[in-house]
């Protein structure tokens, strides 16, 4: 049977805490931000439902944490619905990370975004179970305590999940006294069953055991180790974003540590993209034994078809609701004359090489019977000719007069309309205008990751 090992999937709807600095900390200390996690989430996702739908099930995929980036509500809901087409209790299994019981800080960075974030750490707890317990139950109705251990009997696999986040909230981890007791006693009873002696046993955590870093240790790794040691055959972690295969000891090798990758896309990757893989680590088991081809599975991500899924989205939901469509001048995605900001790629819109008439300050198109600028209200000199057609239409709350339904300000009198009234079933948080998450890689009108 083949293991499947995912980690740090950084679930949100914008881009991650990792790409801003929150009170002067700066929350990446990786090589690049992250961003763009859904469609990394989906692509591997539709990569397990191919083997499903093609009568595949000797296989298992474990999750080692940080599902969520802030440990929201929210976010939760979003990756139990991705997570849909594959939640199985036989194919996938789920421990939690340090951003699904979030510090203090990323709980704050998430209040901030209009998420619902619990405050104290159990509250954190009990959230994330709600959502993922079945994914961590040794069997239907037992309740989860960890280190908690599934019997794959289809596999002929142990898999033994251990919590490694401690109370103090940070990105150090700690298993503690009481567990590694419990997973002691759970190792013996693996080994002295009938029906399981002879199946090959595997832990797995969020922390590793072996990181150096003093801010992302596992303090009591060596514990751990120690403890696995002789008794299972891999022990399988996330958390510090890189690819390792090692052993504990180069002179006794007898246990496998496997770090895998995050599976959270790199923000340098621009969605538009059509070369962008995500790994996933593949462990072999043959007759009860772990071999030594262990694979990386890159995954193809489909960005430029699920960008064209999400443009035509638009086009049927809200394209006539905008007086045209052009060119985003960097990306080159369909963008509306009345957008501030493209919704593909979040660059500022720049209409003076493709419209007649654009306004001096914000470059943003402009009718020449307009005295003042729609989009920036900044007033201009009229003309009395020209067309003053919309394709939608608004009253102006102080003259009266029609505008279109996304300009912000009356082409007629400068009047600040606010944001619109319609049937988008978003807001976005920062500028409260409406957006679409489903839809927008970003807001129209602010910018604002969706």
């Amino acid at each position: 049977m083949d293991l499947y090992h995912a980690t740090d999937f950084h679930i949100t709807w914008r881009t991650t805490c990792h790409t801003y600095k929150i009170k002067g900390i700066n929350f990446n200390p990786f090589e690049e931000d992250e961003a763009h996690t859904r469609f990394t989430v989906e692509a591997l996702v539709d990569f397990f439902r191919q083997k499903i739908d093609r009568g595949e099930r000797d296989w298992h995929l474990v999750i080692t944490g940080d599902i969520t980036d802030t440990g929201a509500k929210e976010e939760m809901e979003e990756a139990r619905k991705i997570l849909e087409p594959i939640w199985h209790p036989n194919l996938l299994s789920i421990v939690p990370g340090n951003h699904d019981y979030p510090s203090f800080l990323i709980a704050e960075y998430g209040r901030g975004c209009g998420m619902k974030v619990p405050e104290e750490y159990e509250a954190q707890r009990r959230l994330f179970l709600s959502f993922f317990r079945e994914l961590m139950e040794p069997s239907k109705g037992v309740p989860v305590r960890f280190p908690c251990v599934k019997l794959l009997s289809e596999q002929k696999l142990a898999l033994v999940l251990v919590d490694s986040i401690t109370k103090t909230q940070s990105a150090v981890g700690e298993i503690g006294e009481r567990q590694l007791s419990l997973l002691r006693s759970a190792l013996k009873r693996l080994h002295e069953s009938p029906q399981t002696f002879e199946w090959p046993i595997v832990v797995a955590l969020h922390h590793s055991p072996t990181e150096i870093n003093s801010s992302m240790k596992l303090e009591d790794g060596d514990q751990l180790l120690e403890l696995c040691r002789g008794s299972v055959s891999a022990v399988v972690n996330g958390h510090i974003h890189q690819h390792v295969i090692k052993w504990s000891s180069d002179v006794q090798k007898d246990i496998c540590l496997f770090q895998a990758n995050a599976t959270a896309l790199p923000i340098s990757h621009n969605p538009t993209s059509s070369n962008v893989k995500v790994p996933i680590n593949c462990y072999h088991f043959e007759n009860g034994c772990l071999q030594n081809r262990h694979d990386v599975v890159e995954i193809g991500i489909p960005l430029t078809q699920a960008l064209a899924a999400r443009q035509d989205n638009w086009c049927s939901l809200y394209g006539a609701r905008f007086s045209s469509t052009q060119d985003c001048h960097k990306c080159g995605q369909i963008i509306a004359p009345e957008m501030d900001y493209c919704p593909w790629c979040s660059e500022k819109s720049n209409f003076s090489k493709s419209s007649n008439l654009v306004c001096d300050e914000c470059h943003q198109p402009v009718l020449p019977v307009y005295a003042f600028c729609p989009s920036c209200g900044e007033p201009r000199e009229a003309s009395e000719d020209g067309t003053t057609e919309f394709p939608a239409t608004r009253k102006c709350f102080s003259c009266g007069g029609e505008m279109g339904l996304y300009h912000g300000y009356c082409p007629w009198c400068g009047f600040d309309q606010g944001p619109p009234q319609d049937t988008h079933p978003d807001l976005c948080l920062r500028c409260e205008w409406p957006t679409d998450s489903e839809v927008y890689l970003y807001c129209p009108w602010c910018a604002l990751e969706q």
